[in-house]
């Protein structure tokens, strides 16, 4: 009977971790940054700042606007990624399932793990929206950045560079 209890604390401690980000893979690079641009096209510069696994912004007169607590932000850039004049913010997140409320049909649930997501928000009117938010990426992106084309860089664990720019409707493959 003690072992059967002791097993059943053990895996709630462990869903309460994997729940938390806690269980995360230990090579993740969590950025540190903190970038002033002008995310919402006002003419007076924000802060895109990133700590501590989250994402915020900070307007001109201190109020703070949080990316969603459930997503472990790893990395973030303005860049104007649709040639629109416009910064995007493009963050490298963290997050439950490998699908958003839009699912293939053929998948039945998504996965509870966490999995690696690129996501494309506009910031405006003290919020994040939402303009593209891939699936998982089904690569381990250990490091991101931006070239002076807005063409996003992605390097994996094993050294392999891949890059991509803004499509129609989301990212591309270049090589």
């Amino acid at each position: 009977m003690g072992g059967a209890l002791a097993a059943v604390l053990v895996a709630a401690g462990v869903a309460v971790l994997v729940h938390a980000g806690l269980l995360l893979p230990s090579w993740v690079d969590w950025n540190a940054a903190q970038v002033e641009a002008d995310l919402d096209g006002d003419g007076a510069e924000e802060v895109l700042g990133l700590s501590g696994r989250r994402m915020q912004v900070v307007e001109t007169d201190g109020s703070v606007s949080q990316a969603p607590q459930e997503w472990k932000v790893s990395d973030a850039f303005a860049v104007d990624v649709d040639g629109d004049g416009l910064l995007e913010v493009v963050a490298l997140v963290w997050k439950r399932g490998s699908f958003g409320p839009s699912r293939p049909f053929w998948i039945e649930k998504d996965s509870q793990g966490y999995s690696q997501h690129v996501f494309v928000l506009r910031y405006a009117d003290g919020g994040f929206d939402q303009v593209w938010l891939s699936s998982d990426i089904r690569m381990d992106a250990r490091k991101a950045w931006f070239d002076d084309d807005a063409r996003l860089h992605l390097v994996t664990l094993d050294g392999k560079e891949s890059v991509w720019t803004w499509g129609e409707w989301g990212f591309v493959l270049v090589e």
